[in-house]
């Protein structure tokens, strides 16, 4: 559920987000929408924003639209999980810590005018001289936002980055519901059609549980397809750098499955 709001300055910004801040897990929301909000308010505000530590999800410039993510238990988990699995699939196939760098909540601006600022964004470093443009993988976890705002939102990463973002994994985790979905998108290019991505489905799960008794007992995931390998390339690097990672349905099993234990045990 996301809550809406007409910008009316700086201060009422920030004393609705301070609000807001303190009621957003109970009431159960996980974004902020503000509306007529100017062209130029990141590039303006952009001490306040880091000292504030807001996380932007979207800033639409032709929209004048701001949308933030709250801070919610339940991402943190799910981030926290996501972040352990990636780094051991780092070390497994040989990469060294300035090979990547993965952050939580690092920004960009993708091509069409958007301003995001996903979960979180693996850069590949190796074989690059300064920080890429774009991330090689995204992650994107939605528990206000519907499947299909998800969907939109990884062809959008990977069409308005040209294909450089490799792959957008999303966890849908809707609020007060039982079951908890996620789905990888991969970055696909036409025949003949050079610059022309889009994204194609290349995995997804389902988990459903019982919330009631909190015993986590839900078993393996229903309907599990996959259209492809389960590998996402991770950039071009020096002579003996891995340029590609796996991703394990097992693992995306996995951490879904420990991300509905946490987040129903508190």
């Amino acid at each position: 559920m996301a809550i809406h709001f007409v910008y009316n300055g700086l201060e009422n910004f920030l004393n609705v987000l301070r609000d807001q801040k303190l009621c957003a897990e109970q009431a159960g929301f996980d974004l902020l929408v503000f509306s007529k909000v100017e062209h130029d308010f990141l590039r303006r505000h952009e001490v306040m924003i880091e000292r504030e530590k807001i996380r932007i999800f979207e800033y639409a410039p032709d929209k004048q639209q701001l949308i933030l993510k709250m801070p919610i238990r339940a991402l943190f988990v799910a981030q926290g999980l996501i972040f352990k699995y990636l780094t051991q699939q780092m070390t497994k196939v040989g990469m060294k810590d300035d090979d990547w760098m993965l952050l939580n909540g690092g920004d960009f601006k993708l091509e069409n005018g958007c301003t995001v600022e996903p979960d979180l964004a693996l850069y590949s470093m190796a074989g690059e001289k300064r920080t890429p443009l774009f991330p090689h993988i995204v992650f994107e976890i939605g528990i206000s936002q519907s499947v299909e705002d998800l969907r939109r939102r990884g062809d959008d990463y990977i069409r308005y980055s040209k294909g450089k973002i490799n792959a957008v994994i999303c966890l849908h985790a809707p609020q007060n519901q039982s079951h908890i979905s996620w789905v990888v998108y991969k970055a696909f290019r036409r025949p003949n059609q050079d610059q022309a991505f889009e994204s194609v489905i290349w995995g997804r799960g389902l988990i459903t549980f019982d919330k009631d008794d909190h015993s986590g007992q839900h078993g393996l995931p229903a309907n599990i397809t996959t259209t492809g390998p389960m590998t996402i390339p991770i950039g071009k690097g020096p002579p003996g750098t891995p340029d590609e990672v796996e991703l394990i349905e097992e693992s995306l099993v996995k951490i879904t499955e420990n991300f509905i234990l946490r987040r129903w045990q508190g």
